[in-house]
């Protein structure tokens, strides 16, 4: 298990020093965090803007109990320009925790208050690109089949450098874009919701995965009962979405207020987002407005998050290629029996590869789940290999399959 500490001492900011690092007090909010009237908001997020709530202070000061929340790297950040100072860090992940604790369920409550927060600066698989958390789910540092809450186990809730870039844009910038504050918290507290619900059910019910075990896939073809948990840790993703529903509202106001910022931002400070510039993690894809649009109008439907085909591809794409293989190397061994249905193994090739396609060929997901999970990369091949040998077979029995 890695420790993590932070090592700062901020005089602006009290803090309580422990064994394990710095706990910082529920931090106060100067002046110039409140929202001030709207000024230049045009077009279609002109509405969302001027309803932008100015109660962020008094959001902050409802009782809570102190969070647990923890830097990674001694609070050593280096240069690295994706990184704030670590107790500005905290401070963030503080005021968003502070945020959303009276809108959990009292179940969530307790793991908020008994669990740790990681600010997660190691993983840059998933640090720095748009995840928002994970917990024991995806947790290197998670040990099977743990059901205690680090630091005396090792169930935990991580947080990513991306995330706290958007909370620090909106914390930063409020004033250029009202009511952008606000946005983030309520954006980003579902994050916060969905990773508690993980280090719940870990704590109640443990399960493995492919990424978690070692060896787990040899030759791209991987260990069936793993696949299947796997796929029940695909089900605690869907209670996790669900928690998120009471927040959808709220969070497509926040969607809108998001893509009026980073649109406008865009157009007068193109420099912040790239390589080296303080928000360059946050730079959204080439069609963000018309996808962020969709996502808002998703959002106030009330749709889970899993309901959007892209989404699906990072999560189902963690097991149902896998489980694909497998089928694949079934029809291959059922064309060499004698009485071999040729047309029918065609026909069951043809269902797979439409099936299995979609995760690998993702413009948006496809590659980060490469990246993640890179036992994917090893189903792929064996995924591309077994379809070879099948396309092989057909051709030599006289059998025009297209796959």
């Amino acid at each position: 298990m890695k420790q993590f500490v932070l090592a700062v001492l901020v005089a602006a900011i009290p803090m309580v020093a422990s064994a394990e690092g710095f706990n910082l007090n529920m931090p106060e909010v100067s002046a110039e965090a409140k929202n001030e009237p709207q000024k230049n908001a045009d077009g279609l997020f002109a509405e969302s803007l001027a309803k932008a709530s100015r109660s962020v202070e008094a959001g902050f000061k409802r009782p809570t109990p102190r969070f647990n929340i923890m830097c990674e790297f001694h609070g050593n950040h280096g240069v690295d320009s994706d990184r704030s100072d670590p107790a500005y860090e905290i401070r963030l992940l503080q005021e968003l925790y502070a945020w959303v604790y009276s809108r959990m369920p009292p179940h969530l409550q307790r793991t908020a208050a008994e669990t740790t927060a990681v600010i997660n600066h190691s993983r840059t698989a998933f640090t720095k690109i748009g995840v928002g958390g994970w917990s024991a789910e995806d947790d290197l540092d998670y040990k099977y089949p743990d059901k205690t809450f680090y630091p005396q186990g090792t169930i935990k809730t991580n947080y990513t450098e991306w995330l706290i870039n958007a909370l620090r844009f909106g914390d930063q910038w409020d004033k250029e874009y009202p009511g952008l504050k606000k946005a983030m918290l309520d954006y980003h507290g579902a994050v916060v919701v969905h990773e508690l619900v993980h280090a719940w059910q870990y704590s109640r019910e443990p399960v493995r995965d492919l990424a978690s075990v070692p060896g787990s896939c040899p030759d791209g073809l991987c260990d069936e009962k793993l696949i299947n948990e796997t796929e029940k840790k695909i089900k605690y993703e869907r209670e996790a979405f669900e928690a998120e529903k009471p927040f959808k509202k709220a969070m497509a106001e926040a969607m809108l207020i998001r893509l009026y910022a980073y649109d406008k931002h865009l157009q007068r400070y193109p420099q912040h987002f790239k390589k080296g510039g303080p928000y360059a993690l946050l730079k959204p894809k080439k069609d963000f407005q018309k996808r962020w649009r969709q996502v808002a109008r998703d959002f106030e439907s009330g749709k889970s998050d899993l309901e959007d085909p892209n989404v699906r591809v990072s999560y189902e794409g963690q097991y149902i290629p896998a489980r694909n293989v497998r089928a694949l190397v079934s029809v291959r061994a059922n064309t060499s029996l004698p009485a071999a249905d040729f047309a029918q193994a065609c026909l069951d090739a043809r269902k797979i590869k439409e099936e299995t396609d979609p995760y690998f060929n993702n413009p948006y997901r496809s590659d980060e789940l490469r990246e993640e999970y890179p036992y994917v990369k090893d189903v792929e091949k064996r995924y591309q290999r077994e379809l070879n040998e099948l396309k092989g077979i057909f051709q030599r029995g006289g059998i025009f399959c297209q796959l």
